[in-house]
Formats: structure tokens, C-alpha cells, sequence
């Protein structure tokens, strides 16, 4: 009977912990992050010329100056994930563009963007919590494309559609580019503002123990109690 008694409070307490712990591996990790791009390239039209800045890039020439600027959005990659959950939607940013062109020009005779590059740096953080991510993390990647124009406007070719990012204390989640292979900037169907929009989803967790299901914790409970039955059987022999 001593013994017993001794045991249950050791095995209820390891009954508890484990589905303690079985509720932590189904917490959420919360993703925030942010966008940012850069340009870069060589006119491949005689005649333009190219002003690169920080998010912004001016194609100009004889008749005037076509500009493209990006601009952020990290209110909204804020999202809390479940491993093996549903995907995220997500706007990395926004392309917005002007023209100092005269309506009408021709389109061969307009600034043409061609030959220009674009690298959209992401940026995640995974704020600390001490019972999924210790410590907290951050996550970089780039999405590189190049500016391609024709008469519907211009647009974005990306060559890279998804990154991947690993961590051994938050897991894989992957992010992928909706608008793949192509992103409008100022096409005559969504002048303007166009958004860079993403999908993204935490496809496995960390790479620790594997902590039992629910259905394996009843099991256990089980497998102890019967223990303790045969204990108590064998005291009364």
C-alpha cells in the first residue's frame, strides 16, 4: 500500500505534464514582419535613363519620366499560425506609380523600365514566448524579378515565387507569392496601387521530441492504472 501510494502522485503529476505539453505543441506562433524593395539594373532602351533610390526607380527620357515606387505594409503581416493549419493571407506591399509623360504618347516613345531589377527583401520576427519560441527569432529571404513593359503597362516578373524559412525552435513555414509570375505596377486595368500578396503557412513544427497525441496520453493513463491494479494485487498476496 506504501508503495502505491507512493507512485500515484508520481504518475498523475508525468499524466499532467504530458498533456501540458500536448496543449503547448498546438499553441499558435505568431508571425510580424515587413517588406522592403530595392531596384537596380540597366536600361535596355536607348535613350532612358534609369534614378534609383531607396523603393524608387524613374525611367526617363525625351518625352518625360515614368516613376515606381514601393511602399510596405507591416500592419499586415501580423497573423498567428497553427502547424499544419491553413495558410495565411498576407500584403507584403504596394507598387504605386506616376507620370509626368504627355497622355497620349506613344508607347514607343515613352520611358520604357526595361532592364530594370527588383530584390523585395522580407523580414520576419517571431516574437519571444517561453513556451513555443524561447528567445524569439528572425527570418530574412528575398524575392528577386525584373521589370518587363508592353502596351498594357509594366510589371514585375518574379523569379523566385516562394522562400522557405527553417527554425529548429519555431519549425518550417513557407511563403508564396499569389500573383506569380507576373505583378502589375500601372496597368490600365488597376492603375495606380498594386498590391504584392502572399499566402503563408507553418507546415511543420519544431524540431524536438515528439510530444504524444491526445489518443496516446489516454493510452498511457490507461497502461498506469493498470499498473498500479497489479501493485496493489500483488501487496495483498
Amino acid at each position: 500500500m506504501n508503495v502505491e501510494k507512493r507512485m500515484m502522485p508520481w504518475l498523475l503529476s508525468i499524466i499532467a505534464a504530458l498533456a501540458i505539453a500536448a496543449q503547448l505543441s498546438a499553441a499558435p506562433v505568431d508571425i510580424v514582419g515587413a517588406g522592403s524593395a530595392t531596384f537596380g539594373g540597366v536600361p535596355a532602351i536607348a535613350g532612358t535613363t534609369f534614378n534609383i533610390n531607396l523603393g524608387t526607380i524613374t525611367a526617363s527620357n525625351a518625352t518625360g519620366a515614368s516613376t515606381i515606387t514601393y511602399s510596405s505594409l507591416p500592419n499586415e503581416i501580423q497573423v498567428a499560425l497553427n502547424v499544419g493549419g491553413p495558410a495565411s493571407f498576407i500584403t507584403l506591399g504596394q507598387f504605386n506609380s506616376s507620370s509626368t509623360v504627355p497622355a497620349g504618347t506613344p508607347q514607343s516613345s515613352a520611358p520604357n523600365f526595361a532592364g530594370a531589377t527588383v530584390s523585395l527583401n522580407v523580414s520576419f520576427s517571431i516574437p519571444s514566448d517561453a513556451t513555443t519560441v524561447p528567445g524569439g527569432a528572425t527570418f530574412n529571404g528575398l524575392l528577386s524579378g525584373s521589370i518587363t513593359q508592353s502596351a498594357s503597362g509594366a510589371f514585375i516578373q518574379w523569379a523566385t515565387g516562394a522562400l522557405t524559412f527553417s527554425s529548429p525552435t519555431v519549425g518550417t513555414f513557407v511563403l508564396t507569392l499569389l500573383d506569380t509570375p507576373f505583378t502589375p505596377i500601372n496597368a490600365p486595368s488597376s492603375p495606380g496601387a498594386n498590391s504584392v500578396r502572399a499566402s503563408i503557412q507553418l507546415i511543420s513544427g519544431p524540431s524536438m521530441p515528439e510530444i504524444p497525441e491526445p489518443g496516446t496520453l489516454l493510452l498511457l493513463g490507461s497502461g498506469l492504472i493498470g499498473l498500479t491494479a497489479k501493485l496493489r494485487s500483488r501487496k495483498k498476496q
